[in-house]
């Protein structure tokens, strides 16, 4: 009853089919055990990712888009370089293309900004119907 309100509540305020077919699937991934319910993590990131390769391989037969993520990493710190490779990993797992800027902990504001609008304004970020080059 709670997933079938979420699921269509999440149609009516104009969610996304992946977003909410995820909370969807996130609920169906929970088990009572001894009145307590325990989320089972690793198959409900398997359902989203599952769902959000579907989504994404939809958008770019519809309209020719490849998603993308762009990442500036500031610092040669171990977690954080961990951390972005994670999220690099999973977003190639559902088909978006990943850029990155490493810069080092000295730069300025502006290199910052500048890493970014370099990514803005790279062409194949807005080819339609290949894949950008990395």
């Amino acid at each position: 009853m709670l997933s079938g309100a979420l699921l269509s509540g999440g149609l009516r305020r104009g969610m996304g089919r992946a977003a909410t077919n995820a909370r969807f699937f996130a609920l169906a991934a929970v088990a009572a055990v001894g009145g307590v319910q325990i989320l089972d993590g690793r198959a409900t990131a398997k359902t989203i990712r599952a769902e959000l390769a579907w989504e994404v391989e939809a958008l770019k037969t519809r309209r020719g888009v490849t998603p993308g993520l762009g990442v500036v990493l500031v610092g040669d710190r171990r977690d954080s370089k961990t951390y972005v490779r994670m999220k690099q990993s999973a977003a190639a797992e559902v088909g978006v293309h990943c850029v990155d800027a490493l810069l080092p902990d000295t730069c300025s504001e502006t290199e910052i900004v500048d890493a970014v609008e370099a990514m803005n304004a790279d062409p194949a970020r807005r080819r339609r119907g290949s894949t950008p080059r990395r």
